[in-house]
């Protein structure tokens, strides 16, 4: 009986420090401006400080107001070999008031290093109809991202395959496809916490049965 309880103290522990909040890699990006593509991949290059599982895949929805059309969103390695890692379509549509649509995709883990993250724009043109087309953010201020990912320039090539070119290395954009994530290495708060709780519940059980 005293292991069964210990074991599901134990257990319990376990199970909180592996359930991890996803984050949002791209949290914000500000002073920016819209504009279209056609047929066009774009996106943005990143590193990551430590290794993470990415969830999802989504893209901005400008205007809030649902996407017009579906587009395919990749995540690339930067080495010789430019792998696709993890890919998955946002689908059109979606209920108003969300500023980003998401998939969910298989979770993959993603080592600490160099990445690229595209998104195919189907059509559009240099001032797209925003009932028509979907748009895509560029030039802007400033950028937050989450956590281990650091944002490193604009990326883009015109097809729908790996974004090799940077236009304007200076220039913030293109925004566009985000992630979602889980951190492999727990916060110290996440970890001290279930230990807590298994050495109060245990300390608590042999009291108990020394009475």
């Amino acid at each position: 009986m005293r292991q069964f309880a210990i074991a599901l103290l134990v257990a319990s522990a376990v199970q909180m420090c592996g359930s991890a909040r996803a984050e949002q890699a791209l949290v914000d990006f500000a002073g920016y401006n819209t504009g279209g593509a056609e047929v066009r991949t774009l996106g943005w290059e990143f590193t990551l400080s430590q290794s993470v599982v990415v969830t999802h895949l989504g893209l901005w929805d400008y205007g809030a107001d649902g996407l017009n059309h579906s587009h395919l969103v990749t995540i690339w390695s930067t080495g010789t070999v430019k792998t696709r890692l993890v890919e998955g379509t946002v689908p059109s549509g979606g209920a108003p008031g969300s500023a980003w649509r998401w998939v969910t995709v298989t979770p993959t883990t993603l080592a600490p290093g160099t990445y690229r993250i595209g998104a195919v724009y189907p059509i559009g043109g240099a001032n797209p109809d925003p009932s028509v087309h979907d748009r895509i953010a560029g030039f802007a201020d400033t950028v937050t991202t989450s956590g281990p990912v650091a944002y490193v320039r604009n990326v883009y090539v015109n097809s729908t395959n790996y974004p090799s070119s940077t236009f304007a290395p200076e220039e913030k954009g293109y925004f566009g496809p985000n992630f979602q994530f889980q951190n492999l290495v727990p916060e110290p708060g996440l970890v001290q916490l279930p230990v807590l709780i298994v050495l109060s519940g245990a300390s608590l059980w042999f009291r108990r049965r020394q009475r």
